[in-house]
């Protein structure tokens, strides 16, 4: 090196670590893309995959699916599992529910799991280094959690209002906005 120049005032860019979405979320794109891949190998009907932020974009997995054949949810959970030993928690829904919007998430899991048939708990099984909650072994349980219907089966659905009653209370909020 010949020369080194220092400019005053100068910004250093970096990335906060952390639970900042700014270095994680490329992860759980990622994540997403290779779950997507294994699964749609041994399960046909895999709708979407997503790994939020909120799960470290790393330790969770929700992924919706349209049932074929009985189990298959219970049969995506290991597949899942099995992808990335970060991931700890996976949720399996039906294709009704929007894998991007948790609180659609947890709306099947409030109304179509029970938790002495829909939980599948695996102790002992290699963790993330970067997991605080694993063993100083590297070991941590992992679940799974099936909030499908199951096939063929009724449960609840989704109540959504209709376009026109949405409509109109826009209208008048707009009305009463410019009075």
């Amino acid at each position: 090196m010949r020369a080194m120049v220092i400019r005053e005032g100068a910004w250093f860019h970096s990335i906060a670590s952390g639970r900042a979405p700014d270095h994680i979320l490329p992860l759980g794109v990622l994540r997403e893309a290779e779950i997507r891949n294994a699964l749609r190998r041994v399960v046909p009907g895999v709708r979407a995959v997503h790994v939020p932020t909120s799960g470290g974009a790393s330790f969770t997995a929700y992924v919706s699916i349209k049932q074929t054949r009985p189990g298959e949810a219970k049969h995506a959970i290991s597949v899942v599992l099995g992808v990335d030993h970060y991931l700890k928690l996976v949720v399996i829904v039906d294709d009704d529910i929007d894998v991007f919007d948790e609180s659609d998430v947890l709306w099947a899991m409030a109304t179509r799991m029970q938790a002495d048939r829909d939980l599948v708990v695996i102790e002992g099984s290699l963790g993330a280094i970067l997991d605080p909650s694993a063993s100083p072994e590297g070991l941590t349980a992992k679940l799974g959690i099936d909030a499908t219907r199951g096939l063929g089966q009724m449960s609840a659905e989704k109540l959504v209002m209709s376009d026109a009653p949405t409509e109109w209370a826009r209208q008048l909020v707009d009305r009463l906005g410019r009075s």
